[in-house]
């Protein structure tokens, strides 16, 4: 007698489908913080940028990064063979948390960074050489920090008719406003990596109890001596 072949099927293409395309963008999001995280590492000088994003804070971004790549290559296994390959997915979602756990920390940073900015700039500022200040005031077009006798470097925008002009603006408001830009933008741009790996979290959660429902019915299968193929 010809044993029966069950239809039914809990992990249908189209789960996994949408299983790989947000945990793509998972993998998007370790690719930017890496590839960003190296390339403004390399490029850091005396700039706005460099100013307001740390070494520490790349080298943040980029183990993170490492380890959101790491935590999606853990997936390849259990989507090409999910019945069994499931405990894969079991430290892969614990990945995701940790590497959201990560990304909040790393905006706090910048948010506590914002608390003290204006002294922080202020710190940097006095520790520029004059050519560094005089790059940030051909920029800015501003003179000094404070005021424009504080800490005023000779440059190609502060000359002489500047410095005496009433209306010439010092560099604290003109550098805080930039850097608060970079931060918002940085801020906004990690609280959307945490929405990746929150959406890449419960993909993972509802294809590991797709898998769970396929392992039960297998074993009724088998109990019953119904064939059919797993993988």
């Amino acid at each position: 007698m010809a044993k029966k072949q069950r239809k039914y099927n809990e992990i249908t293409p189209r789960l996994k489908a949408s299983f790989a395309g947000l945990e793509f963008l998972y993998l998007l999001t370790g690719a930017v913080l890496i590839v960003f995280g190296i390339r403004w590492l390399i490029t850091a000088d005396d700039n706005i940028r460099s100013f307001v994003v740390t070494e520490g804070l790349l080298l943040g971004g980029i183990i993170v990064g490492g380890f959101i790549v790491l935590s999606f290559l853990l997936t390849i296994p259990p989507f090409l063979s999910p019945l069994r390959r499931k405990k894969w997915l079991h430290v892969h979602a614990a990945m995701v948390v940790f590497t959201i756990i990560a990304i909040l920390a790393l905006g706090a940073r910048i948010w506590f960074t914002t608390l003290q900015e204006r002294k922080m700039l202020g710190n940097k500022w006095a520790a520029l050489d004059d050519e560094g200040r005089a790059e940030f005031e051909d920029e800015l077009q501003c003179c000094g920090w404070l005021n424009v006798t504080q800490n005023t470097a000779p440059s190609n925008f502060c000359t002489e008719d500047v410095l005496k002009d009433p209306n010439t603006a010092p560099c604290v408001n003109k550098l805080t406003a930039a850097s608060d830009r970079i931060l918002r933008e940085l801020f906004t741009s990690l609280f959307g990596f945490i929405g990746a790996g929150i959406f890449a979290f419960f993909a993972t959660v509802i294809f590991i109890q797709a898998i769970n429902i396929e392992q039960r019915y297998e074993k009724i299968d088998e109990k019953n001596g119904a064939s059919r193929h797993y993988v």
